[in-house]
Order: C-alpha cells, then sequence, then structure tokens
C-alpha cells in the first residue's frame, strides 16, 4: 500500500472483462484508493512439504466490518 492507495493485480477474468488484458506476459498492476474498495483478502496456499495451519484467505479489508 503507497500512502492511501492500494496497488492491485487483476485476475485474467477481471482484465479482460475491463479491457486490460495482458497479452504480453507481463502481470497488470492497478493503483486505486483505499476507500474505493469495498474488500481487500489475501489468498493463501500451501507450499508442499511445510504445514500449513493458517485460513486460505486472509480479509485485510470486509465489506460492512
Amino acid at each position: 500500500m503507497v500512502n492511501s492507495k492500494v496497488r492491485i493485480r487483476p485476475s485474467i477474468e477481471a482484465q479482460r472483462h475491463y479491457g486490460g488484458y495482458s497479452k504480453h506476459g507481463y502481470q497488470a498492476k492497478v493503483e486505486i484508493e483505499k476507500s474505493d474498495l469495498e474488500e481487500i483478502w489475501e489468498i493463501r496456499s500451501p507450499i508442499h512439504g511445510f504445514k500449513f495451519d493458517a485460513e486460505p484467505i486472509l480479509y485485510l479489508k470486509k465489506k460492512g466490518i
């Protein structure tokens, strides 16, 4: 997060929907105001061979909370 902005990486589906689909192999990044987002979450996935005792989705901001 940079000041009040958040840097996000939209999914391929979202990029296609909004016309920002990357066809050249780079990962699109978008900076938007944190106040414009209803939810912010982080998806966590296990690494093979390590114990994974965390929730797979961590909400950093959740709508209505």
